[in-house]
């Protein structure tokens, strides 16, 4: 199971990363320092040192077996879905009331604001997914 979290760690760090990522070495680090751990718990099956590269790497098995990106997968779908709603009720928001007014409505008055069209949205999604959704472009 530590093997999945730090899959998981490393998959949020630098899934989008191009190129080299300097503030992401702390995570490299503890990653082949729980990898070259793998071997005295019993875990060499998962993870195998290259001595060309002079790192460790999760084994082809470790990949086959793992159910970690399950987690990433689930985590990215439901997080696109919130998003999108979130974005779309703001945008929403803003347009009948103004940014002047949205800044200055209290916690409560924001959610009533935002209630109505996040039920609409959610509703909208869960029903017709992305079926219904165009870009309009105006003149």
């Amino acid at each position: 199971m530590l093997l999945q979290i730090l899959e998981i760690a490393q998959w949020v760090v630098g899934s989008h990363a191009v190129g080299p990522q300097p503030e992401a070495k702390p995570f490299d680090d503890l990653e082949q320092k729980i990898f070259a751990l793998a071997k005295e718990y019993g875990l060499d099956s998962l993870v195998k040192f290259d001595n060309r590269l002079e790192q460790y790497f999760e084994t082809r098995h470790y990949e086959e077996t793992c159910s970690a990106m399950e987690f990433v997968d689930k985590f990215e779908s439901d997080s696109f879905w919130e998003n999108l709603i979130d974005r779309l009720v703001e945008r929403d928001v803003v347009k009948k009331v103004g940014h002047k007014v949205l800044s200055e409505m209290g916690p409560k008055e924001r959610i009533m604001a935002y209630g109505e069209r996040e039920d609409f949205y959610a509703e909208e999604f869960e029903n017709h997914g992305l079926e219904r959704v165009a870009i309009v472009v105006e003149p």
